[in-house]
């Protein structure tokens, strides 16, 4: 069996979805501040929004795990609205978030071809397809009903012999067409 991470090449839904969540508390530091403290409440919607602005180069950049970056977002936000329950739902919202975008993958047995998108999944039987090629991290997925998916793959994840897989598939292939003419 052969897992093929898919590379993406759309931005990450992650980042988006943090950099909402930061710009939102940062609203709501200014929105539920304490009258006491106003100058701690705007330090910190400034510091929030500034984390929202330049969490890529924080997540993607510096390494900087996502799970430590959520935490000081809500130690912020408690300390700034003095509001327990409201740093409570963020960091659970952000932890929902951040487990909500699962890597995209194909997955080739003998059995079958089960190409996974995100959070949907459709499966192909071999019979399906007349040819399967890897080549230069691009798999094509050739349907004998002239439909073709290509999808480019994360070399970094996974080194494959691109001709011990070729030779994998096209001989799955050949016995399914064997098959098929008895």
């Amino acid at each position: 069996m052969y897992t093929l991470q898919i590379k993406e090449n759309r931005p990450q839904l992650e980042i988006t979805l943090f950099r909402a969540l930061l710009a939102l508390a940062a609203l709501a530091s200014l929105v539920l501040k304490t009258n006491s403290n106003y100058l701690i409440n705007v330090v910190a919607a400034l510091l929030l929004f500034l984390l929202a602005v330049s969490i890529d180069f924080f997540l993607v950049k510096k390494g900087i795990k996502k799970h430590l970056l959520l935490l000081v977002a809500s130690t912020i936000i408690l300390v700034s609205t003095h509001s327990t329950i409201y740093a409570l739902i963020f960091l659970l919202v952000g932890l929902l978030a951040s487990n909500f975008n699962p890597s995209s993958q194909v997955d080739i047995s003998s059995e079958l071809i089960q190409v996974k998108k995100g959070i949907f999944s459709k499966t192909y039987q071999w019979n399906e397809f007349s040819n399967i090629i890897l080549k230069d991290e691009l798999i094509t997925l050739d349907f004998t009903n002239n439909r073709l998916i290509q999808l480019m793959i994360d070399g970094r994840t996974a080194q494959i012999d691109e001709a011990e897989f070729n030779d994998f598939c096209s001989g799955i292939l050949k016995s399914n067409q064997l098959s098929t003419d008895l």
